[in-house]
């Protein structure tokens, strides 16, 4: 008897917004973008979300596969989005009245309806024991208060669906388009690519926040760097020495300070430095 094939994809919650893996049966033929029903591993709560990602990402949570979601469910599921739409009218009225800082993003609702999950964004923490207890009432359902970040505010605003990309002009926003987890780019990821230069207003999306894209070619510059002093290094050249002020991978040139003269160089390398076997660069 032949075992059944198992293999594991990584999903999008698109209640809780994290990542969890499933286990699945490859005859199922699941799709990138489709829409299923899964079990968590310890309960029996079924929930509908996004299969999204094709590669691993690191998460705790697991679950089971049921099913790919049926005309029938896609249909209740769009009659509680449009629930979960009247509702977040109300939210964002008082919600705004309580907490004038926060900004109120979304609502989405429970695969049962019973529960409603909230979405707001906002720099600082509040108390909302008060306004929780009072809304529960307003609303009779209960709720769940989900504070995002910057980038999640994006994806998860309705209106990001239909926002061109401010960059390039076409088609809608990076954020809402791929369901991925979003990254978090690190201000070394600048410096690492010599974009200091740069009018760092131009490196951030429409989020605010330093542009995903960064990320995508980060671990090729780093290993491309490995090859090279980095910024502040003390170096030998032609038996004299340097501190080395930038580089660039592209060209090959390390721009660099004489440490008695104080004059500025651009030394050009003939290849990378980790395969040349002519020139006199090396770290002190």
């Amino acid at each position: 008897m032949k075992k059944t094939q198992q293999t594991y994809i990584y999903i999008m919650d698109r209640l809780i917004n994290k990542p969890i893996r499933l286990s699945i049966n490859k005859k199922l033929g699941i799709k990138y973008g489709q829409k299923i029903l899964y079990k968590k591993e310890k309960t029996n709560k079924d929930l509908s979300l996004w299969i999204v990602l094709w590669y691993p990402v690191e998460t705790d949570k697991e679950g089971i596969l049921i099913r790919p979601l049926s005309p029938l469910d896609k249909k209740n599921l769009q009659q509680r989005e449009e629930k979960a739409k009247d509702l977040f009218k109300i939210f964002k009225k008082e919600f705004k009245k309580e907490f004038e800082e926060a900004v109120p993003v979304n609502a989405r609702m429970s695969r049962g309806g019973k529960m409603v999950y909230f979405y707001f964004f906002a720099e600082t923490r509040f108390n909302f024991s008060q306004f929780v207890k009072d809304f529960r009432q307003k609303i009779k359902i209960n709720f769940f208060l989900y504070q995002v970040g910057a980038r999640e505010r994006v994806r998860l605003s309705p209106a990001s669906s239909y926002r061109e990309c401010p960059t390039c002009g076409k088609g809608q926003l990076c954020c809402t388009m791929y369901k991925h987890p979003l990254p978090s780019v690190e201000t070394e990821t600048i410096i690492t690519q010599n974009l200091e230069a740069r009018w760092v207003e131009n490196l951030k999306g429409f989020c605010g926040k330093l542009k995903c894209c960064l990320n995508f070619e980060q671990e090729t510059y780093e290993e491309l760097l490995k090859n090279y002093p980095l910024k502040g290094d003390e170096f030998e050249y032609d038996w004299e020495k340097y501190i080395c002020l930038s580089n660039n991978v592209f060209t090959w040139e390390v721009t660099a300070k004489h440490t008695q003269s104080g004059e500025i160089s651009r030394i050009l390398l003939n290849q990378p430095l980790a395969q040349c076997s002519t020139c006199n660069l090396q770290k002190s």
